[in-house]
């Protein structure tokens, strides 16, 4: 039976729960495909352990890393078929994700993403040198996580004309959206509840600005419709403009907000946008509620389609991670 070698770098929340998930599912990807997966290496910012024959969950605690096995140098000496990229990621400079991936490829590895930073500022170059190489390169972690939007539309809607995408790609936006509506409350007031929650960050800008809901519109728009979009450039609305007026305004009128990724087709030109729309009690994203994503998918021969769901966790997260490797075992890529 032959071996499959996986490498993970970023070893923080997700690529831990990605370890976790594979190591616990060994016995029955091996039963499934007929092949063994191992554990590697896995590196994060300041070490990493590498182990030919495989690592055991014990072995994957940091005291047992290697002080400077990190970056190219571990690259350099981990054995393995494909590399998980689920470092921090960087939208100003794609860094570290990019020098990673690159030199992955360059030891003939395939690319599975969970970071975003990389695909968003260097996918041509990826994908490029993946394609020269005759290596894949899987990124449904780092487009909604649990929800397969690229899955979606690139297998299940081949051989279909798109002609709109709307898309709930941010779950924490959606959540204070929500809470603005359901409670009446201004930007500030659901901001601090879902913080206090744990479910926005101390520094929410990322989310409430359009920031990660741009990040997975540049993505998926250049791996679905080979379209490279400069995120700075990208309009963008945000959360933080809403007042309390606009929020009493929407109540009196059935009115629920969302802030969505916006591809259109129809239109002279193709747009790409991040915008807050309005839906009606008619419509199905009116239902979408809390942290939930969705997308929206209208196409000329097949007519519209509609996915919504998907947990928004480590664990979540991860299993998108082991989906992309079952999709290489499934096309007998490996």
């Amino acid at each position: 039976m032959s071996v499959v070698r996986i490498a993970v770098s970023g070893f923080g929340a997700i690529g831990l729960q990605v370890a976790k998930l594979l190591l616990a599912r060994q016995d029955s990807l091996k039963h499934r495909y007929e092949k063994t997966l191992l554990i590697s290496g896995v590196c994060g910012s300041k070490g990493g352990v590498v182990e030919p024959e495989g690592l055991s969950l014990e072995q994957l605690d940091k005291k047992n890393f290697v002080a400077g096995l990190t970056g190219m140098s571990f690259i350099q000496k981990v054995e393995a078929d494909i590399l998980i990229e689920a470092g921090p990621s960087n939208i100003q400079t794609g860094q570290p994700g990019f020098d990673y991936g690159m030199a992955a490829l360059d030891k003939n590895m395939h690319l599975v993403f969970a970071s975003k930073g990389a695909l968003v500022c260097h996918y041509a170059s990826l994908i490029q040198t993946a394609n020269n190489n005759q290596k894949q390169i899987k990124l449904s972690a780092a487009t909604a996580s649990a929800m397969p939007t690229i899955d979606f539309v690139e297998r299940c809607l081949a051989g279909a004309t798109i002609k709109k995408i709307e898309a709930i790609l941010t779950g924490t936006s959606n959540l204070i959206l929500t809470d603005m509506l359901q409670s009446g409350s201004d930007y500030k007031t659901a901001l601090h509840k879902a913080q206090q929650l744990g479910i926005a960050d101390p520094d929410p800008s990322f989310d409430v600005e359009g920031w990660d809901t741009a990040s997975k519109l540049v993505i998926m728009a250049a791996r679905l419709f080979n379209t490279p979009l400069d995120i700075q450039l990208l309009a963008k609305d945000s959360l933080t403009d809403i007042n309390k007026e606009q929020v009493m305004g929407w109540q009196q009128q059935g009115l629920q907000p969302r802030l969505i990724a916006s591809i259109d087709f129809t239109t002279p030109q193709p747009s790409y946008l991040v915008k807050l729309k309005l839906y009606d009690k008619h419509d199905a994203f009116y239902a979408v509620n809390g942290a939930t994503k969705a997308i929206w998918v209208d196409t000329e021969e097949m007519g519209c389609f509609y996915l919504t769901g998907g947990t928004s966790n480590p664990l979540a997260t991860a299993a998108a991670v082991v989906k992309d490797i079952e999709q290489l075992l499934m096309d007998k890529l490996l």
